[in-house]
């Protein structure tokens, strides 16, 4: 992985606009293969890896059906309180590295949303939004770095991902949710 230091908002947006010309630059000279949305993730820490909040919250690695396991369980407390009625569909043993939604997806993406931990991550197309949750909680004159992630999911004809890596699936970007 690439790092690149900014040392003001004027850096940050010229490292923008190079990004996001290479990426349009490959584009452009690579019309043969399918080039992914540039995605972005801002981090209040440099110092914090890509993890969930399932993974910051101290647990370890969760098989799907464990969670769904969990969902099922806190699905009719989160009805009662709600004036939408979630529904899960029966967990049918998915593969855990699937490339698709799991079962639950758009639930997930709700209690994510209002701080349940997940084994979601979240990623915007915007840098700027990125920019926002990496900056959103800093004081003026603060010295820990932040972080602000650029990743293409897809940039050739495959994608290789090794049985013991984690790796990142792209699951949206449309889904319908709580409008937070």
């Amino acid at each position: 992985m690439k790092t690149i230091d900014c040392s003001s908002w004027e850096e940050f947006e010229k490292q923008v606009l190079a990004i996001s010309k290479e990426y349009e630059d490959k584009k452009k000279k690579e019309k043969q293969i399918y080039i992914s949305k540039l995605l972005f993730r801002g981090q209040e820490s440099a110092d914090w890896k890509l993890e969930t909040t399932l993974e910051r919250y101290g647990q370890p690695v969760i098989k799907m059906v464990d969670y769904y396991s969990v969902l099922e369980m806190i699905i009719p407390a989160d009805n009662s309180s709600i004036e939408k009625a979630w529904g899960l569909p029966e967990y049918n043993c998915v593969e855990e590295r699937s490339q698709k939604p799991p079962p639950g997806y758009e639930f997930m993406v709700y209690l994510r949303h209002h701080g349940f931990p997940s084994p979601l991550l979240d990623w915007t197309r915007s840098p700027y939004v990125a920019a926002f949750f990496a900056l959103r909680n800093k004081r003026l004159l603060q010295t820990e770095k932040v972080a602000i992630y650029s990743y293409i999911e897809w940039c050739g004809k495959g994608k290789s991902i090794r049985g013991d890596q984690a790796f990142l699936v792209g699951l949206g970007p449309y889904i319908t949710t709580h409008r937070r």
